[in-house]
């Protein structure tokens, strides 16, 4: 799907994912191979796959959240995202696995953790603006099972 091979690839299991973040990575997949290959089809099969999952009510935020983040790390890297073939089970190229480790830890509001693998991701860069996407997404799809409103703001914030 991209006009370079993915880094090696390993083990989806050793990105200790929730349910939720594991089943963010085929939609992740085809919104970068949407970008990489300028083909919106895929972002519209993305937006279909998503709502299959969750259904409409949380399906659509999902995507269109998802999609901004995409969009952020697309547009602060000075290369391609790395991503995998959509259908690619089991495996995670190195940007995948940043990928998951930002929002997982995101989620979870685990600052020093989050910041690392933004670095990862961006090639180096703190971007406020893939920062900013990352949150908006962590916070309204908070981990676990209660969604408790956060009294006081995230640990890991923007810094202009």
């Amino acid at each position: 799907m991209s006009d370079h091979p993915p880094a090696a690839a390993l083990p989806l299991g050793d990105t200790r994912c929730d349910a939720f973040e594991t089943q963010l990575l085929p939609i992740a997949r085809l919104l970068v191979a949407s970008l990489n290959l300028s083909d919106p089809t895929l972002w519209h099969r993305a937006t279909r796959e998503a709502v299959d999952i969750w259904g409409d009510a949380i399906g659509y935020p999902v995507a269109h959240a998802l999609g901004r983040v995409v969009i952020t790390v697309h547009e602060c890297r000075a290369s391609k995202l790395g991503f995998g073939l959509p259908e690619g089970r089991g495996q995670v190229t190195d940007d995948e696995r940043h990928f998951l480790r930002m929002l997982h830890h995101m989620r979870r509001d685990n600052a020093n953790e989050a910041r690392s693998a933004v670095e990862d991701l961006t090639q180096g860069l703190m971007a406020p603006d893939v920062i900013r996407a990352g949150l908006s997404f962590a916070h309204r799809f908070a981990c676990g099972l209660e969604r408790r409103r956060r009294t006081a703001p995230p640990v890991l914030s923007v810094v202009t």
